[in-house]
């Protein structure tokens, strides 16, 4: 089999950041050179048994997501499924202040069908109301069946026994000692949220602890568990 014709699972990275990310994950990777379409270069590997290819947006947005999506289908013709996996920066406070339902830096966000809506909802095809619901008018495809077995597998054997924290540092081993740091857990202390009210004082892109005042944080709530 061509090596373009062995990779069954396309990974979409919307910032080289999270490509970088998605590098630590692998079992396996392949060299460069030898996964590419159009002269533009994927990063390839193994993950458990299946074949990944990876690639990064050239600017974010659906746009973006459907122009590499539409590339890479058309470079590695046996893709059966495309994941988009990022950091989320869109996901919603959910669940009660402490509980272990309340979503917090470092969890891990997995998209599934419910009811009769799909896993992701595009946060501007719909109109907030009151008390933060938003009242949508479209959403995703559901969750393709096999993958959507898969996560109820999880469900019933416990997310716990994915292990993700022990992931995490064999990813960390992968780096040397100057970027381990950048992806340490901040612990507690440094894990603070603005306040809803308060308002971004900088740029799009500029760094809240340079433009913005720190006395409009407060620090998260503590729970028994953590996903990190």
């Amino acid at each position: 089999m061509a090596k373009n014709q062995q990779f069954t699972i396309g990974w979409i990275c919307p910032l080289p950041l999270e490509k970088e990310a998605a590098r630590l994950i692998l079992d396996e990777e392949y060299p460069q050179e030898a996964v590419k379409h159009q002269s533009a270069f994927y990063l390839g590997g193994r993950i458990g048994k299946h074949e990944v290819v990876i690639g990064v947006q050239r600017r974010t947005g659906l746009d973006g997501a459907a122009i590499l999506t539409e590339k890479m289908r058309a470079g590695f013709p046996n893709i059966k499924y495309f994941l988009l996996v990022g950091i989320a920066g869109g996901v919603p406070r959910y669940g009660t202040v402490g509980a272990a339902s309340e979503i917090m830096l470092g969890d891990v966000i997995v998209s599934s069908l419910r009811g009769n809506h799909g896993g992701v909802v595009q946060y501007d095809r719909g109109r907030w109301k009151g008390e933060g619901r938003l009242n949508f008018r479209g959403h995703t495809n559901g969750v393709p069946g096999d993958l959507m077995a898969a996560v109820n597998n999880f469900r019933a054997e416990g997310w716990s026994k994915t292990n993700i924290s022990e992931m995490l540092k064999q990813m960390r081993v992968k780096l040397d000692e100057k970027r381990q740091r950048q992806y340490d857990d901040p612990g507690p202390i440094r894990d603070r949220l603005f306040e809803d009210s308060y308002e971004h004082k900088g740029n799009e892109f500029d760094d809240c602890k340079d433009c913005c005042d720190a006395d409009y944080t407060t620090s998260r709530s503590q729970r028994g568990e953590s996903a990190y």
